[in-house]
């Protein structure tokens, strides 16, 4: 499974990558995928016996309309849509960790685990760090914004991290202040760390808030139930990267163990 777990990361690791980098990334996935589509047939054929509320179980078994079972390839898409985001998520938790100890004053609130504090808490290192800094896509037909010309085949960046710490949309943004979002009520085109604007009609990602939900709950973890000190280490992190890393792996030392993790 650690080979697998590796794999997954190399997907979301060289989402923009080019080179050599770039195909590390389409093999992992190729790898995953035909390990996922055996795993289907392994259901279909009654060798392995997942429990009936699982995805392995609910998609290998699902019909079409017309009764069929679906393609185990598009099975397999599928499965890795759900693992796949799942092990990105690791970047934000990263970054929770981050932010306990860059602002001890504000994770000293989260002490009691209140959900409310929680999820200000995650909502505002999403917006402070980047997790893509930008995404990229290409212009699919010519049009004309706030008088500037976007031409058809124009490679075009939207600054992510830019649009999160936009003085005319946030105060003191460059502050962590998890407080603001008690009561931000604005555009969902001004907070826009997984896409911009309303998820079943835009362009913004359907999975944002099972990504709240697991930091809400990684991060009430962190500060509340796991005692750990971090070794002196490099925390920075490079902007020019998708997604944003940390310049090298961050370890902390789990009281009472003695060991990294």
């Amino acid at each position: 499974m650690e080979k697998f777990s590796v794999q997954l990361g190399d997907m979301y690791e060289s989402a923009a990558a080019i080179g050599l980098k770039h195909w590390k990334g389409r093999r992992s996935r190729s790898s995953v995928e035909s390990w996922l589509e055996d795993l289907v047939d392994e259901v279909r054929e009654k060798k392995i016996e997942p429990p009936k509320d699982k995805a392995l179980y609910q998609f290998s078994m699902h019909r079409d309309l017309n009764g069929e079972l679906l393609n185990k390839e598009i099975v397999a898409v599928e499965l890795l849509n759900l693992l796949r985001p799942i092990v990105a998520i690791s970047v934000y938790v990263c970054f929770s960790a981050l932010a306990v100890h860059q602002y001890p004053e504000e994770a000293a609130k989260l002490q009691k685990g209140e959900s409310a504090s929680l999820q200000r808490f995650v909502q505002e290192v999403r917006r402070f760090y980047p997790f893509f800094p930008f995404t990229a896509a290409r212009v699919k037909e010519n049009f004309t914004w706030n008088s500037y010309k976007f031409e058809k085949d124009t490679l075009t960046l939207l600054d992510l991290y830019g649009t999160n710490h936009h003085p005319e949309d946030w105060e003191n943004p460059d502050r962590f202040e998890p407080d603001r979002f008690k009561t931000w009520d604005k555009s969902p085109f001004d907070f826009i760390p997984q896409g911009g604007g309303e998820y079943d009609i835009g362009h913004r990602c359907a999975g944002e808030w099972l990504t709240v939900d697991v930091m809400n709950l990684s991060l009430d973890f962190l500060v509340n139930d796991l005692e750990y000190d971090l070794p002196e280490q490099d925390l920075n992190f490079s902007m020019s990267q998708i997604p944003c890393l940390p310049e090298s792996k961050m370890v902390m030392r789990v009281k009472g163990t003695g060991t990294p993790t």
